[in-house]
């Protein structure tokens, strides 16, 4: 999908402005992952928490 629409792009626009659309495409893809996955690492770094403090208390 993404050479189909590099492809548009080019032959509308130019072959940098492809290339910064599909640039400004992964980074919201990149920022959205982030942001969608923070439960995962909240919820590893509570669980390494838990088992730090089980081990100490014996």
């Amino acid at each position: 999908m993404s050479t189909a629409v590099a492809g548009f792009i080019v032959v509308h626009a130019s072959c940098s402005a492809a290339f910064l659309l599909l640039a400004a495409i992964a980074c919201a893809a990149l920022i959205g992952y982030r942001a969608l996955m923070r439960e995962t690492l909240r919820t590893a770094a509570t669980t390494s928490r838990t088992s730090a403090l089980a081990s100490q208390n014996g």
